[in-house]
């Protein structure tokens, strides 16, 4: 039996995209700024 873990991290930027947009800026501020310079990347380009 094989056991696959998946990290939100190694999840691909358009999923993520997807993701964000279910978070107004303001919550998605507070939960993923300053995580890591990807996440703050991808936020600072990220419209609604």
């Amino acid at each position: 039996m094989s056991h696959h873990q998946a990290c939100f991290e190694s999840l691909p930027n358009e999923i993520l995209i997807e993701f964000f947009q279910y978070f107004d800026a303001q919550e998605l501020f507070q939960a993923f700024y300053k995580l890591n310079i990807r996440f703050n990347t991808l936020i600072q380009s990220f419209h609604h």
